[in-house]
């Protein structure tokens, strides 16, 4: 019989601990009414048809010019792999990634040196909020966006501590499977975050640069095969119509309009992005005829009676909203920002509030409004003054206070990451890495989505919840070390003092 260390009983017995809650605590959601919700399989603009997924799934992938191909892939897998089953595969898998988030979050604060007992805790009070159940119930892509950005964070937590090439390697590898599955993690981002971890020195820079070319090498075909056939270098073709959003959004309809009629603005900027096909001028539809013959492409609507958003003909539409996004911006520099601004004040809305899982949202009701009054909604700020001075703009509302709080953790994660990648560079170690990585990725996040998107800003943040989660126990234990050292300091100089010297002192 092989003998067991302490250490080594106490890490099974904190695991069963992590396991066995996060059960219990489902299991107490289930009573409350909480159910998966995959009903949307049908209908959402992001997949592929049903039955291309079933029946043609490696095909349909390669036409596939929407969205990369990472999150369908999935889909289709599970669809064919268990048939009538899927719903509780979709469920199993989705529970699976709730328990890695656990775990990501756990490990990354056991590494940061934070008590395991109060990791756990901490762990388990972002697993039992309610934008982790509700996003844990829901079968789309961020969920598994947000597990695979906190085990990044982790695996380059453990590098950073470790120094062992193999995190490196699935830290890269993770961040090209991110890359492949969510369009806004470009693959400049992936380049970003190789040159982050071969900042320092010290770290095997030959093996994590062979691991590397290969991930970026996959990310790096995609965007040409993209290129080759549909004429664009990326991992989505919607970018025109989800800038349109925020362009039209600062503008404003009847500005719209109004250029319309004047012939300042063409047809296509009066149609609401991301409309059927059919509503559309003929002429784009003749724009089929560049690309290859198959049902991904040419099918207007899905098996269900949905729109296809990966029909060909979207691809001269989402170039066509691009060009007009570009000249309204322009034209229209103040009240661009202004929509920045407010997109950024959307971003840090609470996650729950969101439309797609009414159901869900109804069942765990007492939880959300036990946060709200917590939280102080009816306290409000009026943000008037400051949009005023920044843009010339004077329409927008007060801001519930709470609502805020995201804009002081990105500047403080900021101004704490700064000297971190100074010293890394100087010093050659890699201390710091993963707080730098998850400053990074939010700052990047925040500005992309906030910037080319109005409307969903608070769902494009539960990616980067457990990050949002982790940098702020982050910060709060640095700033107390700070202050516990500047005390200890001004303590130790003060008895230091001659007694003589302490009483002749005015």
């Amino acid at each position: 019989m092989i003998p067991i260390s302490t250490s080594q009983r106490s890490r099974v017995l904190w695991g069963l601990v992590v396991v066995l809650s996060f059960a219990l605590s489902r299991m107490l959601y289930g009573m409350m009414g909480v159910r998966f919700d995959a009903s949307t399989l049908d209908w959402y603009w992001q997949y592929l048809d049903v039955e291309l997924l079933r029946n043609d799934l490696l095909k349909s992938l390669y036409y596939l010019h929407a969205q990369p191909p990472g999150f369908n892939l999935f889909l289709g897998t599970v669809l064919k792999w268990c048939g009538d089953s899927a719903d509780r595969c979709f469920h199993a898998a989705y529970m699976v990634m709730g328990l890695a988030i656990y775990g990501g979050c756990l490990g990354v604060l056991r590494r940061s040196g934070v008590a395991r007992s109060w990791a756990v805790l901490l762990s388990f009070l972002f697993m039992i909020s309610p934008s982790a159940i509700l996003y844990e119930n829901w079968l789309f892509y961020t969920y598994p966006v947000a597990a695979l950005l906190v085990l990044s964070a982790w695996s380059l937590s453990a590098f950073e501590q470790t120094g062992r090439g193999r995190y490196a390697g699935v830290f890269l590898g993770l961040i090209g499977l991110l890359c492949m599955s969510r369009s806004s993690y470009h693959l400049v981002y992936l380049v970003a975050c190789t040159g982050l971890i071969l900042l320092p020195r010290r770290v095997p820079r030959k093996r994590i640069g062979w691991v590397a070319a290969v991930v970026c090498g996959v990310v790096l075909a995609w965007y040409l095969k993209n290129a080759a056939l549909f004429g664009f270098f990326g991992g989505s073709s919607w970018t025109g119509m989800n800038v349109y959003r925020i362009a039209s959004h600062a503008v404003g309809r009847e500005a719209i309009q109004e250029q319309m009629e004047r012939g300042h603005l063409p047809e296509i900027a009066g149609i609401k992005a991301f409309s059927p096909v059919t509503a559309y001028p003929g002429e784009v539809l003749k724009t089929m005829d560049d690309y290859p013959d198959h049902p991904a492409l040419t099918k207007k609507r899905k098996d269900s009676g949905e729109p296809n958003f990966n029909h060909a003909a979207y691809l001269a539409i989402s170039r066509q909203y691009g060009d007009v996004s570009k000249q309204l911006i322009r034209e229209n520099r103040p009240a661009y920002g202004a929509a920045v601004f407010d997109a950024m004040l959307r971003f840090s809305r609470p996650s729950w509030q969101y439309w797609f899982f009414p159901a869900n949202r109804e069942a765990i009701a007492p939880v959300i409004s036990l946060l709200t009054f917590m939280r102080g909604r009816d306290h409000s700020v009026n943000l008037q003054p400051v949009t005023r001075i920044l843009f010339g703009v004077d329409e927008w509302r007060p801001y519930p206070i709470a609502d805020l709080w995201l804009i002081p953790l990105l500047v403080m994660a900021a101004i704490m990451a700064l000297p971190k990648i100074s010293r890394m560079a100087r010093r050659g170690g890699a201390d710091g890495l993963g707080f730098v990585f998850m400053t990074m990725t939010v700052w990047y996040g925040a500005l992309l989505g906030c910037t080319m998107e109005y409307g969903e800003n608070n769902r494009f943040r539960v990616e980067m919840d457990p990050l949002f989660f982790l940098l702020a126990i982050l910060i709060i234990m640095e700033v107390g070390r700070c202050a516990v050292g500047w005390i200890t300091r001004q303590k130790t100089g003060r008895d230091s003092t001659p007694a003589g010297e302490r009483r002749q002192a005015p």
